[in-house]
This record gives structure tokens, sequence and C-alpha cells, in this order.
């Protein structure tokens, strides 16, 4: 996979490269649509964030990347971190689908929930998103996770990746209540990885207590912090 920047720069210095046959878009959470952006309006790349200048002004884009790392490596230490994945798979947000696909490699079965319809729309203009729509050993769910999970059959799953929005956008995926049903549908000597966010930043930190927290009294019996993967693991 080629990090947006890396693939930017590509088309912008490489002469057998032509703008023209590129089309860049990003979700605009404001208006819940994608919007294309024009080559030629892509001032510079500064950090996670692509720079447009649009009527004179600079617009800023974050990107889908990770600080230090990329999205390829990020999924890996989120597999990385409840090896072996095997048998049946809950992927809690779906997102690009990185996760699923990387984990139907070696699981029986991966069960992926997406709330937003667009990001998957976004998904199906993603090359690297494919094998979420061909690999048969994943099935898609538009739905919320919260309510979704609640009426699953328990003892369902043997591996849960909850990669959950930021806590000030989804603070139900971080509750107890939550953390009960991951518990209820995990089998016993299941591992769920959950991913919070950069453990040495101050929000990180104190959010990082609470969800350990919280899952210990969910029924987690271990709950180990893998600051790697910017997240921890819970066994049940």
């Amino acid at each position: 996979m080629i990090p947006v920047k890396d693939l930017i720069n590509k088309i912008k210095f490489d002469t057998r490269e032509k703008a023209e046959d590129y089309v860049l878009f990003y979700l605009d959470r404001v208006e819940n649509k994608l919007k294309p952006i024009k080559f030629r309006e892509i001032k510079r790349t500064e950090g996670n964030f692509l720079v447009l200048e649009r009527d004179s002004e600079e617009v800023e884009i974050p990107m889908h990347r990770i600080k230090g790392t990329d999205p390829l490596r990020d999924t890996q230490e989120k597999i990385t971190a409840i090896k072996p994945v095997v048998g049946m798979v809950l992927d809690t947000a779906t997102g690009l689908g990185y996760t699923a696909i990387r984990a139907a490699e070696t699981a029986e079965h991966v069960v992926t929930i997406e709330l937003d319809p667009v990001a998957l729309e976004v998904a199906q203009h993603n090359p690297w998103s494919q094998g979420l729509f061909d690999n048969p050993k994943i099935t898609q769910i538009i739905d919320d996770s919260f309510d979704r999970v609640a009426e699953m059959k328990s003892e369902r799953f043997d591996r849960i990746i909850h990669d959950p929005p930021a806590f000030s956008l989804a603070g139900d995926l971080y509750s107890g209540a939550f953390y009960l049903q991951l518990y209820r549908v995990l089998r016993p000597g299941g591992r769920l990885f959950h991913y919070i966010g950069d453990p040495k930043s101050k929000s990180g930190r104190n959010i990082t207590a609470g969800v350990v927290a919280r899952l210990q009294a969910a029924g987690f019996k271990t709950v180990k912090r893998v600051p790697r993967a910017f997240g921890v693991v819970g066994y049940k």
C-alpha cells in the first residue's frame, strides 16, 4: 500500500504519471458525503493533513494515516495483539475494511459492522479495500454496533477487534454496558483487542484507565495494555 502522502508526491514529481488520471476523494463528515479533490488544488502535505488551496484560502483535510506508522502496519499491530486470529471474528467498526481483510486471512469467518454507509462507499473507491467486497469469508453488516451486538448469540466469537471512533464521537462504544455485550458474545478463552489511541497522550492515558476498569468490571479476567497497538487486550 502506498500512503496518500507518497502517492501525491509520486504523481507530482514522476513525469510518467498524469495528474488527470487520478481522482482523490475525502469524506465530508459535516455533509456526510464524498467530495472530490482536484490535483491542482493540492498545495502540500503537512503532518497528517492534506493542505488544499481553494478561493485563495488554505483548507486542511485529515488523511487516513497515524503518526509513526501506516494503515498496513497499524492493522498488523492490532492483529498481532490477539494472535492467533482464528475461528469466528467480530470486527465492530469496518471503516476501510483493512482489519476485516487481514483477519480473514487466518480466521474461519469475519463479521464486520459499520454504522455509516458512506464509509463503505469510500472503501469501494479504495483499491486496498476490495477484499472487503470480494472475500466470501467476510460478512458486512450496516448497523449500530451497540444495538447489533446486543442481538447476537452468546459465545459466538473467538476474537473481537474493537476499533471505535473517538470517545467524543461514540462514547456508548466505550461504555460498561457495551463491554458487557462484547464479553457475552466472546467464547471462553477468547480475546478482545480494543483500540484506544496514543497511550502517551494525556487523553489517551485517561481513557485507557477508564476502559481497563470497565472491561474488568464487565468480566474480562485479565486486561493488558499493548502500547505498540495503541490499545488493550482483554482475556475471557
